[in-house]
């Protein structure tokens, strides 16, 4: 597996174990009251789940499989440089969000309601980039495989 991906599927492993602690710490302290958590706690576990440890497991191993039919040997390469940019917007994306969200919540300041949307559309972009490039390699496989 080439290195972009196997950092993917790493990050996307990391990201869901993350997500699994700060959701039983969140538990944990709906019980105990030890640090008086904020339901936001709960959008992070979820968000830090779902998109970084499921969806980038995804795109990692989408990229590293797509399409099945075809062996291993006869698959076109994908594209290292889309590869890493879906994996920089994506994980600054969600970090960003985080950070930026957790600042427009404290204080209520435009500009890091701005930062939050601008890390979503990161994220967007990632998500576009992931799909246009998986579609790409699908459609020039097809021509390679016709000949033309």
């Amino acid at each position: 597996m080439p290195s972009v991906l196997k950092w993917t599927v790493r990050t996307a492993l990391l990201n869901l174990v993350l997500a699994f602690v700060i959701g039983a710490a969140y538990q944990a302290d709906q019980w105990l009251h030890w640090w008086q958590l904020s339901p936001y706690w709960i959008v992070i576990h979820v968000h830090l789940a779902l998109v970084g440890g499921v969806i980038q497991m995804i795109m990692g191993v989408g990229l590293w499989m797509f399409p099945l039919t075809l062996p291993v040997e006869a698959r076109l390469p994908y594209r290292p440089v889309l590869a890493w940019l879906t994996y920089g917007l994506l994980n600054c994306g969600l970090v960003g969000r985080f950070a930026f969200e957790a600042a427009f919540r404290a204080t209520g300041r435009d500009g890091f309601g701005a930062l939050t949307v601008l890390t979503a559309l990161m994220q967007l972009a990632a998500v576009a980039t992931f799909a246009w490039h998986v579609w790409s390699l699908r459609v020039s496989r097809r021509a390679a495989a016709s000949g033309g």
